[in-house]
């Protein structure tokens, strides 16, 4: 197994000392928030975001052939601070307003933009992402992911495997359970020593947390 192809998606639940379900697929390096029609993101994801795709893994600016304006709104109860960048990166003005939301505050991106395509009538178009605080922080394993595709290749996983996902619990104790492959990858052996080795990692698990 080519262990740097490897992707977790994590679903959590939003009370501390709960357990924390896992997705992992084998698959590629990006990075994918949660998102839903109103995205829903954890402390480190905005801890870690510089770009608004770091946040609304579905924007993406390859869309966009001219940015005409971007303005971030951060509403945290009567508080409305509203910043501006030139385009889906953010600027250190925003970056700070996002280190001080909590879980009572709501973010909006309104950014107007011309799309990338060869219409011969081209408008500007608007799109509104809408952005909520999931109060904790995800489960982590110690060092990062590159120490996990240490350990797991560590434990011999094969290389050349086409695709391949397995759903699995962190407990409370940051234990690995319910552990299966939910999309096959063909090799029966791969899908027999992923799930072995990830069994036996131990995890951080999730926490509740106020604030950046």
């Amino acid at each position: 197994m080519n262990v740097k192809w490897l992707l977790l998606f994590c679903l959590l639940l939003p009370i501390a000392g709960k357990s924390q379900t896992c997705d992992m697929k084998v698959y590629g390096l990006e990075t994918s928030p949660y998102t839903w029609p109103y995205a829903h993101i954890t402390f480190d994801t905005l801890k870690e975001a510089k770009t608004i795709t770091d946040l609304y893994s579905r924007f993406q600016s390859k869309w966009v052939a001219t940015y005409h304006s971007v303005k971030m709104t951060c509403t945290c109860g009567g508080n409305i601070q509203t910043a501006f960048s030139k385009d889906e990166v953010l600027t250190s003005e925003q970056l700070q307003i996002l280190t001080n939301v909590t879980e009572a505050c709501n973010i909006q991106f309104t950014i107007e933009y011309t799309p990338r395509n060869n219409l011969k009538e081209n408008p500007r178009k608007e799109m509104v992402i809408d952005l909520s605080l999931i109060p904790i922080f995800e489960a982590s394993y110690s060092g990062g992911y590159s120490e996990l595709y240490k350990w797991l290749k560590s434990q011999g996983l094969k290389t050349d495997f086409p695709y391949s996902k397995v759903h699995f619990t962190i407990s409370p104790t940051g234990n690995v359970s319910n552990l299966t492959v939910i999309e096959l990858s063909g090799d029966p052996l791969f899908e027999k020593e992923l799930p072995s080795a990830l069994a036996k990692t131990k995890w951080t698990p999730a926490r509740e947390g106020s604030g950046i």
